[in-house]
């Protein structure tokens, strides 16, 4: 995950793998709550992952309180 100029750029797999990698709802939550309500952009190039993990991070996104414009790379 790259975070830079309120841009969120993510790389990878949705949801913890088994090697402990991949992006979490968790971690996009404690993102999205240092941003405090700021404009961001989402650019995300996936193969995939967890569904559930996705409807999470999906949610979180849809209810911060900040403009959230997602690009799918």
């Amino acid at each position: 995950m790259i975070i830079r100029y309120r841009y969120l750029r993510r790389l990878g797999r949705i949801g913890q793998d088994w090697a402990g990698e991949g992006i979490t709802a968790k971690r996009i939550g404690a993102i999205l709550r240092s941003l405090e309500g700021k404009d961001i952009t989402v650019n995300i190039n996936s193969p995939g992952g967890d569904l559930f993990e996705g409807l999470t991070i999906f949610n979180q996104l849809r209810e911060y309180a900040g403009k959230v414009t997602v690009k799918i790379l």
